[in-house]
């Protein structure tokens, strides 16, 4: 398993302890999950996908990995979001090589998806939901339609008043 580990930001309120249980105590069980988290955090902004992450790193499974998020241990929460702002990242770098190579007839929906999903704060369509006063006036408009033409047409005799005609001019 040949894996970098990612620069901590200097932000990161966590990378001093963890760079200090790394230099002080190597062999510990503590430093073993800091290796173990870098690991899956460049994994992670790699592939953009936990299970293809553990794939990688095979001493992790994605319930540890929902662990480390749950507990912020070392401060993985946050650096698991960077890993998938990288991830997003990489994607909107696809988009532009896609979108410089597009030929006409190319159809980009699969990227716009996972752009879509990836970043949706910047591509997904409008999250407001859709006002149906538009649709309910149409409505309105057809109903009292319907009721005027009703209203215009002449009145149709029944049945029964035809049929009863019909036995009089007979008798």
């Amino acid at each position: 398993m040949a894996t970098t580990v990612p620069d901590a930001e200097p932000t990161d309120p966590d990378a001093d302890e963890r760079e200090r249980i790394l230099t002080s105590a190597a062999g510990t069980r503590d430093a073993k999950t800091i290796r173990l988290q870098d690991a899956v955090l460049v994994a992670y902004s790699r592939w953009g996908s936990i299970n293809a992450a553990c794939r990688e790193v095979v001493e992790v499974d994605r319930h540890q990995v929902a662990w480390w998020i749950e507990s912020d241990r070392f401060g993985f929460r946050a650096r698991f979001a960077d890993a998938g702002r990288i991830w997003a990242e990489h994607l909107q770098d696809i988009g532009y090589t896609r979108i410089e190579q597009q030929k006409p007839n190319d159809n980009p929906l699969l990227l716009i998806t996972y752009l879509n999903a990836a970043w949706p704060e910047r591509y997904r369509r409008d999250a407001v939901a859709p006002d149906d006063t538009a649709l309910r006036v149409l409505q309105a408009f057809r109903e009292l339609r319907r009721q005027e033409q009703t209203a215009s047409l002449p009145a149709l005799p029944s049945p029964t008043d035809s049929v009863g005609s019909e036995a009089t001019s007979d008798g």
